[in-house]
């Protein structure tokens, strides 16, 4: 039976690879786990994971670091494309547009300033002015994540802002990436509870009625290593699959 289930899960959904193209990042977000600022994906490998999932639908280049720093960044996109793939980008929009991109989203949480730089970002200015300049030449989403340093006052200006530019907007409850292994797991824990408070997310929230991580969805560190899913990215899931020990902890 459970074979059948993952035989229909892969057949009702859009395959998707995630790769990280860097673990580097330049900021530091509270609702992030982000803590090692060094390592990118080597091309080569990019292409040994591009080959081995060469029939997915869509590419999504994001991780624990900021995709658009890797400096062949356009080049992994390039590569993604002529493959025949759609190319998902998740940036925090403070690097200058790339181009071939079929679903570019930006995480903006706040257009203030100072809950902007509460929540461990800077340079906001710059980072408009990169979506308003991406959203004239092509369609994009802004992510919006209900962290707890924001409030409904920060989501509703992030929606205006986004009508005023013709994006779309996605609302994404804080997340705890890590269980309880992870020495920062409460600390996170005790934040998304916050959060959810905060903006009216229910404490029974869940993300997912049918999860098809490692079926029809698969996740790549920069070291070409795999995940069992895009919430458990840090370094002590490296190399593990889905599994009753790590999907009995996930909270989505």
């Amino acid at each position: 039976m459970k074979i059948i289930k993952q035989i229909v899960k892969r057949l009702l959904t859009d395959s998707m690879v995630q790769i990280e193209p860097t673990r580097r990042c330049n900021f530091n977000c509270v609702h992030c786990t982000h803590r090692n600022h060094a390592g990118d994906i080597d091309i080569e490998l990019y292409r040994g994971i591009l080959q081995r999932h060469r029939t997915v639908k869509i590419v999504k280049l994001q991780g624990l670091g900021e995709p658009l720093l890797h400096p062949q960044i356009q080049l992994m996109i390039d590569l993604a494309k002529d493959s025949g793939h759609q190319v998902m980008i998740i940036t925090n929009g403070s690097c200058r547009h790339v181009r071939n991109v079929d679903h570019y989203v930006f995480s903006l949480e706040t257009i203030r300033p100072d809950i902007y730089a509460a929540t461990g970002k800077r340079d906001l200015d710059r980072v408009l002015a990169n979506i308003v300049h991406t959203a004239a030449i092509q369609k994009v989403t802004l992510n919006c994540v209900q962290c707890q340093t924001t409030t409904d006052r920060d989501v509703q200006e992030v929606r205006r802002f986004a009508e005023e530019i013709g994006a779309a907007v996605w609302l994404t409850p804080q997340e705890v990436w890590v269980d309880e292994r992870h020495p920062d797991h409460a600390f996170q824990k005790e934040n998304t509870l916050q959060a959810w408070r905060t903006h009216g997310v229910s404490p029974h929230y869940k993300k997912y009625r049918s999860c098809t991580w490692g079926v029809s969805e698969f996740y790549y560190d920069y070291t070409g290593a795999p995940h069992p899913c895009c919430i458990r990215m840090t370094d002590e899931y490296k190399g593990l699959m889905p599994s009753e020990a790590i999907c009995g902890s996930c909270p989505l």
